[in-house]
């Protein structure tokens, strides 16, 4: 945990939208509004069932168990390799 905040059993009303945490508090003064960002995680290994994106970056290796559904184009640089497996092209 890299930081935090105390926000004590006077939270009456607490939803995480996106990145953000909103929470009313019951405080001496009034009631109060507040927002915490909440970052991106940083998660070297993860199960995802379902992910949609704009675009995906991966710096290493890709393995797809089933079936890979490309939609418009497939860009290739360095080649084409294929080992225990055959190519179709409809």
């Amino acid at each position: 945990m890299v930081g935090g905040a105390e926000i004590g059993t006077n939270t009456y009303v607490a939803r995480v939208v996106g990145k953000y945490l909103y929470a009313g508090v019951f405080a001496v003064s009034g009631n109060e509004f507040r927002i915490y960002d909440a970052p991106g995680i940083i998660a070297p290994l993860a199960t995802i069932g379902n992910i949609e994106t704009n675009s995906i970056n991966i710096s290493e290796n890709a393995k797809v168990a089933n079936s890979l559904y490309v939609g418009n184009g497939i860009n290739l640089s360095g080649g084409l390799s294929i080992s225990k497996g055959q190519l179709a092209i409809d």
